[in-house]
């Protein structure tokens, strides 16, 4: 559950910026509360062009990735050098950060660009004066697709931070992507398959292959006849289960004392993981957090003011259980930044990140396995190692007998 990827997207309308967004290098702006302006990404960088081969990397390279705060060569500023100025403006700072393409980089020189950047664009026959000009040369429907959403590019800035897209963890499967909770099946991006890194090629097969094999082994295996998946056991199951639920939410409502709503209680639970277990994580941190999130399970509220969203605040604190559990827990066993999150003592030391940081290289073949004891009340955590990839007699005859004689869903 901890693992994520993070990158530059639009705050107002919530887009990655990634691709041509990025190839185009536009003009990186801070804004603070007095509405004075600032070009900033320069101080982050050794040379302008260094800054603009960075912004132009993100393009190819648009998560975070710690280990791509120092450059391929161990000297230049890599492309995660960007990412991390935008969380230094925005969470230390208190500034609001925009993307400008009308204007070109403070002392940008289109002909003194890096080389790879300026043979991409030569190629797009995308050498052209500003930033805009270049994203409508390279992608115009890049454009239109912010113009459709009421941002105009052309006449305004493009509010960004660093957002999470993809969800690189989730429920624990077998080989036929079935969870713990039997008959339950979860691909995509709610199972753990995809991997810390979660190449993009690599995930959408991952979850092709998922509900490939979770209908063969529904369709081919005894389950298909199994009563289970009958709608009466199904109905049945749901009222008790409601029936417990609204129980629970009068017990509550009697019980009431906050003057909170569901709704306020899930925004503060939200920005608790938001500030400290996006992808700047510490110990020290977590540790306040994981006793403010205990603060808000106290906290006794009318569950019928608002039943959706008390459920999902319910839902949300188990889950924030989970995540930090999950987290202090590797950290707790030497975990260092792997990746799209960087593990730091304090948030204090993250300019001292800029200069490269440990990668964890122990932990590459570990998982975090985190459990719910619902009996208990209570979320254990633990590394694990990955699954090996099997070795298996893959000869003709002998697999096709198993699959037409069903045996083979009962390999596990």
């Amino acid at each position: 559950m901890t693992e994520w990827q993070y990158g530059i997207g639009s705050v107002k309308f919530r887009w990655n910026l990634s691709g041509s967004y990025q190839q185009v290098i536009p003009r990186y702006v801070s804004i603070d509360e007095n509405g004075n302006e600032e070009e900033f990404l320069s101080a982050y960088f050794s040379s302008v062009k260094a800054r603009d081969r960075a912004v132009f990397l993100k393009g190819y390279q648009w998560p975070f990735d710690p280990a791509k705060i120092v450059g391929a060569d161990g000297t230049s500023e890599g492309s995660s050098t960007v990412d991390l100025a935008i969380y230094i403006e925005k969470q230390i700072k208190g500034r609001r950060v925009f993307l400008d393409y009308m204007r070109n980089p403070q002392d940008f020189v289109l002909d003194e660009i890096d080389e790879t950047a300026r043979e991409y664009l030569a190629k797009s026959d995308a050498l052209c004066p500003s930033p805009l000009d270049r994203l409508l040369r390279l992608n115009s429907p890049s454009y239109e697709l912010y113009k459709s959403n009421g941002i105009d590019l052309a006449t305004e800035y493009l509010e960004i931070g660093v957002l999470p897209q993809h969800h690189n963890g989730g429920a624990e499967v077998n080989i036929w992507w079935e969870t713990s909770v039997k008959h339950l099946f979860a691909i995509g991006e709610c199972a753990g398959t995809h991997g810390v890194h979660r190449p993009g090629g690599s995930a959408l097969n991952s979850g092709q292959v998922g509900g490939l094999r979770a209908a063969s082994y529904i369709a081919g295996s005894s389950l298909v006849d199994d009563a289970f998946y009958g709608i009466d056991a199904l109905q049945t199951m749901a009222s008790a289960s409601l029936a417990e639920f609204e129980m629970n939410c009068i017990k509550e409502r009697d019980t009431a004392e906050s003057k909170e709503s569901p709704g306020e209680l899930l925004r503060s639970l939200q920005e608790v993981n938001v500030r400290c277990a996006a992808f700047i994580r510490s110990r020290q941190d977590l540790e306040k957090s994981r006793d403010e999130i205990k603060a808000l399970a106290e906290k006794r509220i009318n569950p019928l003011e608002n039943p959706a969203a008390f459920f999902r605040f319910k839902e949300m604190l188990l889950f924030s259980r989970f995540l930090h559990d999950g987290i202090l827990s590797y950290i707790s066993g030497g975990g260092k930044s792997r990746g799209s999150y960087l593990i730091v003592d304090s948030t204090k030391d993250i300019e001292a990140c800029l200069k490269g940081v440990e990668i964890d290289l122990i932990h590459r073949d570990k998982i975090i396995n985190t459990v719910y004891l619902s009996e208990e009340d209570r979320v254990i955590s633990s590394l694990r190692p990955v699954r090996p990839i099997p070795v298996s007699d893959f000869w003709f005859e002998k697999v096709w007998l198993e699959y037409r004689e069903g045996t083979v869903f009962s390999a596990l």
